[in-house]
Formats: structure tokens, sequence, C-alpha cells
């Protein structure tokens, strides 16, 4: 947040992604996050309220569920979005894959009623 001004974005309005390791870095980012800036998570396979999008058949699955039962044991506010038939890492397939574009478009209405 140092070069905001330089930037120009609004530091109440952060919305973060990311997937696989870098789902986790972010995921970290935002549980620490002490002065709330971070509007909301967006987690690919992998505080604040909390969407966690899973895949079927995802080797992060169940380690998923249990990140989003900790979560609700703490308070926080956790959605749980389920792929049907996906594996981690389907959001690289979007312009191909109906899925990645549907969770594409839940990221952005997601942002837009914030």
């Amino acid at each position: 947040m140092i070069h905001q001004n330089k930037i120009g974005f609004n530091d109440t309005q952060i919305y973060m992604t990311g997937d696989s390791a870098g789902g986790e870095l972010y995921v970290a980012c935002g549980l620490t996050d002490n002065k709330h800036q971070i509007q909301h998570l967006f987690p690919m396979y992998a505080a604040i309220d909390i969407t966690i999008n899973e895949a079927e058949f995802d080797y992060y699955l169940q380690s998923n569920k249990y990140f989003a039962q900790k979560l609700r044991q703490a308070g926080k506010n956790v959605e749980e979005v389920f792929y049907k038939g996906m594996d981690h890492g389907f959001l690289d397939r979007s312009g191909s894959c109906n899925q990645s574009e549907d969770l594409l478009q839940l990221i952005a209405s997601e942002i837009n009623n914030n």
C-alpha cells in the first residue's frame, strides 16, 4: 500500500485470487490483514469472506474442506463452490471450458456486488 497514490487504487476495495501455491500465499495475507483492506479472497483449489472453489478431482479437495471447516469454527463466512468433473488447475482452461468461465463470472459478480 506504500505506492497506492502513485498507482491510483482504492485500498478499501482489494480482491485477491490465485491458484495452487499462489492461492495459499494470498490466503495467508488475507488472514493476517489486520487493517481489513482485503474485501474478499478467491482461493482456487486451495479475516474475511472467503469463497473456496473446489474441483471434484483436485488432489487438495480434502484439505480445502478441512480449511473451510476450520475457518467456520473461527467464525469466518465461507462459501464453497464445487465444480463436478474438474481437476486441479481447471481455471487455466478458460476460453475452452464452461466451468472455468463460470468461475470467472462468479469472481466478477462478487467484485461488482461489493
